[in-house]
């Protein structure tokens, strides 16, 4: 029994010997749990202030592109429509040539010149005082031979 008390008293005294550096590796493990704990919240308090902070320049940086596009897109509308006119613009010009063409032609033979021309012929009769019959033909002098319709009105 004394050898079993004379390895108690050993063990006893390596506890005794150990218990400093048993404490001293506690307390530096708990020093650097508390370490790392702080890290960890600085760590998140910055990743959550870089995320806002990102998310702040990306919306800003979205808005920007795509005022840019829109302007962009308004200029291109604004392009399209002026070709647009500018084509228009050809169109109704060559139209207005022909229309006037077509006006000038009408004046000279159409119902216009018709009339025109039986304006000259009546206006030429009210000079002359020749006798009128409504049942004779009426010859008209002041109409010339192109106008073969205007030479009898029956």
């Amino acid at each position: 029994m004394s050898v079993l008390r004379e390895e108690v008293e050993t063990v006893k005294s390596m506890i005794i010997e150990i218990t400093p550096v048993v404490d001293d590796v506690e307390s530096q493990l708990e020093i650097a749990i508390k370490s790392i704990e702080d890290t960890v919240l600085i760590t998140k308090d910055n990743a959550t202030l870089s995320i806002s902070e990102l998310r702040g320049d990306l919306t800003q940086k979205v808005s920007s592109v795509f005022s840019t596009i829109t302007a962009q897109v308004h200029v291109l509308f604004a392009k399209q429509k002026q070709a647009e006119l500018a084509q228009l613009q050809t169109v109704v010009t060559a139209q207005l040539e022909a229309i006037g063409r077509i006006i000038a032609e009408d004046k000279a033979t159409g119902v216009k010149g018709f009339l025109g021309k039986m304006k000259t012929c009546i206006n030429g009769m009210r000079h002359t005082d020749l006798p009128y019959r409504l049942d004779e033909k009426i010859q008209f002098p002041a109409c010339n031979k192109s106008s073969r319709f205007l030479h009898t009105i029956v």
